[in-house]
């Protein structure tokens, strides 16, 4: 198996995966800036842009996650 058509996908799985964790800690962090009413003013652009964020680090997580898991299985064969 040639390393170097594993190692791009296998990398790009990677960060794709930390960027979509950095983006669930974001959630997480402003979730409860909201919860705990530090956010004076609330309206619907707020919520809705906060539940965005969840699913858009949902999918990128995913996303990362199953790249860099079919780059492993594929250096492994």
């Amino acid at each position: 198996m040639d390393v170097d058509n594993v190692l791009g996908p296998g990398i790009f799985g990677l960060v794709v995966f930390i960027a979509g964790v950095w983006q669930l800690i974001s959630f997480v962090k402003y979730f409860n800036s909201a919860a705990s009413h530090k956010i004076r003013q609330r309206n619907f652009h707020i919520d809705f842009s906060l539940w965005l964020s969840l699913a858009f680090g949902l999918i990128i997580a995913a996303i990362g996650l199953s790249t860099l898991i079919s780059a492993v299985q594929a250096y492994l064969k």
